[in-house]
């Protein structure tokens, strides 16, 4: 027995998505209606919405519907699954990136980078191929030790019997740890006007305007903060952003510019090519791979080598 009144209250919308692979019971809408039955019986009031088939391309990409408590209902070779949604809207999703670029990067897997290659704020940070921000904005949140989803709600609070006591004290002690300021400096530029106004329109939302500096110029023009950094960014793929478009020459141009300007800086960028990696011409290892909007991409990390250093002077 489910017993469903530990995660609906009386009178509540309840959302279900149903997939039914190599079983018996292969009819999703049936299952649904047997489901939201089982529900109705057992909690008062509840109101089933959308019930529909789980997508078989990204169910990533379905957002819960306002306050509905999602339940995914999953037969696989006649063993059913039954999964409560403690989340309600998807995690990646902060909440500030209303204005968006090209192929924009998920706020996590912005963050995955960073921390994949070390990145903790106490060094600077530049993205010079920023889009809507979103490695800046991620990079700031980092650097201040702000909690992702600390101002956010989350399903589970709403179960009967959620510890709301809890979660207050929770986000307080993540509140607590927050610094006033970024520790170094982060710099966010792009070529494109208008990913400086959607990069600083976000930043505003996420509470991080003034601890990224935004910049508008090309590639070849960008002038690293001092001292020894990270120069990261997710370079058009040729793929989503350009497609059909020849980008060997800017990434042989991010090679060119970090041998130039960021001797002893770590470079980090996505790929999705490895004959595009091979254009940057540093010593590149690889630090992460994911799949960003469904074409495999890896995270590459190299450290520039050190500029000449000035003779010394004989005693």
């Amino acid at each position: 027995t489910v017993r469903w009144d530990e995660f609906v209250t009386p009178g509540s919308p309840v959302r279900l998505r149903v997939t039914c692979r190599k079983s018996r019971l292969y009819h999703s809408d049936a299952v649904a209606q047997r489901v939201g039955d089982a529900i109705r019986r057992r909690v008062t009031g509840v109101t089933i919405t959308g019930a529909k088939r789980e997508p078989d391309d990204d169910p990533e990409d379905e957002s819960p519907a306002g306050a509905a408590q999602l339940f995914l209902v999953r037969f696989q070779n006649d063993v059913c699954t039954i999964s409560a949604d403690s989340s309600g809207e998807l995690l990646h999703r902060r909440g500030y990136r209303l204005a968006t670029a090209k192929a924009p990067l998920r706020e996590a897997l912005a963050a995955a980078m960073l921390l994949a290659v070390g990145y903790d704020g106490s060094a600077p940070l530049m993205d010079p191929m920023c889009g809507a921000g979103t490695i800046a904005i991620e990079a700031a949140l980092i650097a201040r030790r702000i909690a992702p989803g600390v101002a956010r709600p989350f399903s589970c609070e709403r179960w009967p019997g959620a510890p709301v006591k809890t979660f207050d004290e929770l986000r307080a002690a993540a509140r607590a740890r927050t610094l006033a300021r970024a520790p170094s400096p982060i710099v966010a530029s792009d070529r494109d006007a208008g990913a400086a106004v959607a990069t600083l329109a976000n930043a505003e939302r996420a509470g991080v305007a003034s601890d990224i500096e935004i910049r508008r110029g090309a590639l070849s023009g960008i002038a690293p903060p001092s001292g020894r950094g990270l120069l990261i960014a997710n370079p058009p793929y040729g793929v989503r952003a350009s497609p059909g478009t020849d980008v060997r020459n800017l990434y042989a141009q991010l090679g060119n510019v970090a041998r130039a300007k960021c001797a002893g800086w770590i470079v980090a960028f996505l790929s999705a090519d490895r004959a595009m990696e091979a254009q940057v011409k540093l010593p590149l290892v690889e630090a992460l791979r994911f799949r960003n909007g469904g074409i495999p991409v890896r995270l590459m990390r190299a450290e520039v080598p050190p500029g000449r250093q000035p003779a010394r002077r004989p005693a």
